[in-house]
């Protein structure tokens, strides 16, 4: 049981002074990773970036799919493919116009919203073409959308901050293991060998996560992926990627865990870290990056000054 869990209250504040956050999660780290100055701005001043229209589709698919198995887990009739694509719809438009993020491919608001729509339809189309890649997996469905801020040990260390997430799906398969499953729209299908070292350390969290919150054992991770652009072959849309949580799998992915966790918890207990930019990152725009650390630059320059006068 992780030792700083057991903290009283004001034990638990005392503790959370000495760090500029007080959780961690799977997408902070893997952020602080691919790109420290972007997890700085997002992670620490709490400024995040427009959302592309891909993203937002992402989003909208996931809600869909939240909607679809929570009323298979009550038991009632499935909903069709209208429903979802009601509820993906709704969301889109429910992106405020100053959140929508232009690029060349889609100049307007409009471009932004109707190529989200476009994408989300043909990914729930994809799924119920598919549904049995998810139906002949499950056997029962245990929790849907299951949020967690959990005290975790990872590689035999108690972890100072809790980790938060949000699992799509908790499941029984059919063979009676604990399944983690998570929905993922992508453009391209993942490679599987370099999915069992990356996917399978956010598999790893996931796994911490909800055992934490529900005392159950998970022995697998599912990622399932469904890829907007057709298949030339005429090859299946949905594609599950498993990651098995054997004893040895898991002492793994939470030594690369630890790796990357540890410098992670050490900049979030220094205020003067440094977080450089990654040049070769190509999922952060650049422009956002360059005007936070620009801003961040001269305020910290405004304040030297103003300390500066107030000695004189």
């Amino acid at each position: 049981m992780n030792q700083y869990g057991q903290l009283t209250s004001d034990k638990l504040e005392e503790h959370f002074s000495n760090f500029l956050r007080d959780s961690w999660s799977y997408s902070a780290l893997s952020e602080f990773v691919g790109n420290p100055k972007a997890f700085e701005m997002k992670y620490i001043y709490n400024i995040y970036s427009q959302s592309a229209a891909s993203a937002v589709s992402g989003n909208a698919y996931h809600n869909a799919l939240q909607y679809y198995f929570e009323v298979k887990k009550e038991g009632r009739i499935a909903p069709d493919v209208i429903k979802l694509q009601e509820i993906a719809f709704d969301y889109i438009h429910s992106i405020a116009p100053d959140k929508w993020k232009v690029q060349k491919t889609t100049p307007t608001i409009e471009n932004c919203i109707n190529t989200s729509t476009k994408n989300v339809t043909i990914l729930l189309n994809n799924f119920f073409a598919e549904k049995h890649v998810y139906e002949d997996y499950i056997e029962e469905i245990i929790g849907v959308e299951l949020s967690f801020e959990e005290w975790v040990i990872i590689n035999g260390v108690d972890i100072p901050l809790p980790c938060k997430g949000k699992i799509d799906l908790v499941i029984k398969t059919t063979k009676g293991k604990i399944c983690v499953i998570d929905h993922k729209s992508k453009k391209a299908f993942t490679d599987e060998k370099t999915a069992q070292y990356i996917i399978g350390q956010q598999a790893m969290i996931y796994a911490l996560g909800c055992e934490q919150k529900t005392g159950l054992k998970v022995e697998e991770v599912c990622f399932i992926e469904n890829k907007s652009s057709k298949n030339k072959d005429g090859s299946a849309q949905l594609k599950p990627i498993v990651v098995e949580l054997t004893d040895n799998t898991r002492r793994v992915y939470e030594y690369f865990i630890y790796e990357s966790l540890r410098n992670m918890i050490l900049a979030l207990q220094d205020p003067d870290y440094v977080y450089p930019i990654n040049y070769r990152d190509n999922l952060n725009d650049f422009n956002v990056l360059f005007e936070f650390a620009a801003d961040t630059i001269l305020s910290e320059v405004d304040t030297i000054n103003v300390a500066d006068s107030k000695r004189e």
